[in-house]
């Protein structure tokens, strides 16, 4: 289910949002600003308003820049007619603009037209220039392990992106308590493997999480990790946890650069890298394949290498998946 989000500190405002609350098609929540910087938020089936109505023109500023990095839809609520230039909104990637003084309710189709076009444009091909800026150097600084790593400070990393897919028909049988228990059991065991590859759990939300791995330029050991979790998947689902199903799982992995927070305190960063990485995890990974990037490809160590095939492309990258029947 699509989860709407309205990042406001103006309760009434929920009110236009009246008809989404009702929707069996969508979870809305409303939540404060305070809230929504505190959030660790694995961004991918949602959309995101932000009512910046009552913004400061500092915060307005940050506030727009933090929304154009996010890996999932969003939209603007402004009442107050504090953007001048609206189109730049959606040059930026913005996918819905509401003015509640000339929109007094949001209906439910609108969100479904809203999700239609933030997809289709997500889909459409980069332009040259475009993906001519994606294959830049990277910008944070290599790190060989988590010593060397400052909070507030910018670093190459190896991301991973990992998420469990529980069938339909699991699912429908499987009681809150169970799906709880088996959420936690496959966090703990990518934990733990991840932890013999200097990796850590970086955002984490239900299914699917984010893996940091510190990179020093030369040589992704985390892509070994990810493919024993793909090679080992029937023995991890037996032996892993309360699963009592065979797991599918999609993994993802880039490398590439951003500020480093501890883990809980990463809702205000600001990355094209992890804008990408969730991009392509949960939109264009299919489920039991690894999919990496040229740049986690090109380091990877040479007896691996060549188990990875050219995908294609996908926002101006390269892509190499590695499928286990092979």
């Amino acid at each position: 289910m699509t989860e709407i989000f309205l990042v406001s500190d103006d309760s009434e405002l929920t009110g236009a949002f009246q008809p989404i609350s009702k929707s069996k098609k969508y979870h809305f929540e409303c939540i404060s600003w305070s809230e929504w910087n505190k959030r660790d938020i694995v961004t991918g089936n949602q959309l995101i308003y932000f009512n910046i109505s009552d913004s400061s023109k500092a915060e307005l500023k940050t506030r727009l820049k933090s929304a154009e990095n996010l890996s999932c839809p969003w939209g603007i609520v402004d009442s107050s007619s504090r953007i001048e230039d609206i189109a730049s909104l959606f040059h930026n990637g913005c996918c819905d603009y509401i003015d509640t003084t000339r929109l007094s309710t949001v209906k439910v189709a609108r969100i479904g037209r809203a999700l239609a076009f933030s997809h289709e444009r997500s889909s459409a091909p980069l332009s040259a220039e475009t993906r001519a800026s994606k294959t830049a150097s990277y910008s944070g600084k290599p790190a060989k392990n988590w010593n060397d790593v400052v909070q507030g400070k910018e670093y190459t990393f190896c991301f991973m992106y990992v998420e469990l897919l529980p069938s339909k028909e699991w699912s429908k049988k499987a009681g809150d308590t169970h799906q709880e228990q088996m959420q936690t059991a496959f966090h703990d065991m990518i934990e733990t493997q991840a932890d013999n590859y200097n990796g850590k759990i970086w955002m984490w939300n239900e299914w699917k999480g984010l893996l940091l791995f510190p990179f020093d330029g030369k040589e992704c050991e985390a892509s070994v990790l990810a493919t024993r979790l793909l090679i080992n998947r029937l023995i991890l689902s037996i032996e892993g946890g309360p699963y009592h199903t065979l797991l599918n799982y999609k993994i993802a992995m880039h490398i590439g650069s951003t500020v480093y927070q501890e883990r809980g305190n990463t809702g205000t960063i600001v990355a094209d890298d992890i804008n990408f990485i969730f991009h392509l995890g949960s939109k264009y990974a299919d489920p039991n394949r690894l999919y990496v990037s040229s740049q986690v490809r090109d380091a990877i160590r040479s007896d691996l290498q060549n188990l990875f095939r050219r995908e294609g492309q996908f926002e101006g990258q390269s892509i190499y998946t590695f499928d286990s029947s092979f």
